[in-house]
């Protein structure tokens, strides 16, 4: 499955030459993991940042597929003991690669609808405790790969600065350890993009 993701991103980077479209996104939003009996920091509302270049390939004046490929970074903290300082976080590093159709309704005004093929790269645990922390990355057992569904809005000015929203909807099971549960990750990003 790596080399389909990595034969992947080589083909996104390739095809960005023929791309009639190019530019960047930076995404910052909100993320929170679906599933039963969740407890700890699975269960706490977590933060998502992402970089992405952006591709257009334009079918007609009204649909574009919009491939994309960059990094993301996904963070939930939960505080312990509000006494001492003391918190666990659950981080994620992550290769992203949505790939989209791009609906233009009207001058600007564009919806979004596609998969979301996500590799985590790093995963970990942090441990603050008043001013000392240490990261472990061996004791989170998670998928290496993520697959999901974007669904997004979003207003495009004449000049290539536009503005989005978006919400992606994790189909995977994040953590393979808790696969009895079946944790999804779901996020809500806002996003700022220039693109020509």
């Amino acid at each position: 499955m790596k080399k389909v993701v990595l034969a992947l991103m080589v083909l996104l980077f390739a095809q960005a030459s023929f791309a009639m479209q190019k530019g960047v996104r930076l995404g910052e939003g909100l993320g929170f993991f679906s599933g039963d009996d969740k407890g700890g920091v699975i269960d706490e509302i977590g933060s998502n940042s992402a970089v992405t270049f952006e591709m257009g390939f334009p079918i007609n004046d009204l649909i574009v597929i919009h491939p994309a490929v960059g990094m993301g970074f996904d963070i939930y903290t939960y505080e312990y003991d509000d006494d001492d300082d003391s918190s666990v976080s659950l981080l994620f590093l992550r290769i992203d690669m949505p790939v989209m159709v791009q609906f233009r309704v009207v001058k600007g005004l564009f919806f979004d609808a596609g998969i979301d093929l996500s590799m985590n790269v790093l995963s970990g645990l942090l441990y603050s405790y008043d001013d000392d922390s240490k990261f472990e990355d061996d004791n989170v057992d998670d998928s290496t790969f993520e697959l999901g569904l974007i669904f997004g809005v979003g207003y495009r000015l004449s000049f290539g600065l536009g503005f989005d929203i978006r919400y992606i909807m994790g189909l995977t099971n994040e953590l393979d350890e808790a696969s009895k549960n079946d944790y999804s990750q779901h996020k809500i990003q806002f996003g700022i993009s220039f693109v020509r």
